[in-house]
């Protein structure tokens, strides 16, 4: 679409989206970089792996709850 001289965006304006796109496509990438090195923290970590746990438990007791609620 950007490539479509007759969609009626601008030159500039298409050149903008197209770099924006390339910067989001690029935080991604460091989005699941950084995940990456968090789980390997996280596995590696007790104080962390309790936490998960916890985190997970408080979970599903607040699944379970608004399930008898509906």
């Amino acid at each position: 679409m950007l490539e479509d001289a007759e969609n009626g965006l601008t030159v500039l304006f298409r050149e903008l989206l197209s770099e924006l796109y390339e910067e989001m496509k690029h935080l991604d990438e460091r989005v699941e970089k950084l995940e990456q090195k968090l789980e390997t923290i996280a596995a590696n970590n007790e104080a962390c792996k309790l936490l998960l746990n916890s985190l997970v438990m408080m979970e599903n007791f607040s699944l379970q709850c608004g399930a008898e609620h509906i």
